[in-house]
């Protein structure tokens, strides 16, 4: 995130971590398709392109195929503001069951600063 260092580099600018935008496959797993008592088994993930500041991310889930004992593997897709593929993969998860519903947690506040 050093805009200095990041002239350096192969993208020229500052770049958000793209393990940051995998996790949201996980969360929307979790949260919404299928959704609360999803575990997840397996995540292949390719990272086609930066995710840059300010980007907006849409993440797609697609079933690819149903197996035994509850297990679904996922089709991910990640994709910015500008249609472009960010992430490609697939994820194999255990399927919840039964219906589980949540309440909304109250999250801690994160806050990065420097010194």
């Amino acid at each position: 995130l050093d805009a200095e260092y990041a002239k350096k580099t192969t993208y020229k600018e500052r770049i958000g971590h793209g393990m940051w935008a995998g996790s949201l496959i996980s969360a929307a797993l979790s949260t919404v398709i299928p959704g609360p008592g999803t575990v997840h088994l397996e995540q292949n993930l390719k990272f086609n392109e930066a995710v840059r500041l300010g980007d907006t991310l849409t993440v797609t889930l697609t079933v690819k195929e149903k197996l035994a004992h509850n297990r679904v593997e996922m089709d991910c897709s990640v994709r910015n503001q500008d249609n472009i593929e960010i992430i490609t993969g697939t994820s194999l998860i255990a399927a919840p069951t039964d219906k589980v519903s949540l309440q909304e947690p109250n999250l801690p506040r994160i806050e990065i600063e420097t010194t």
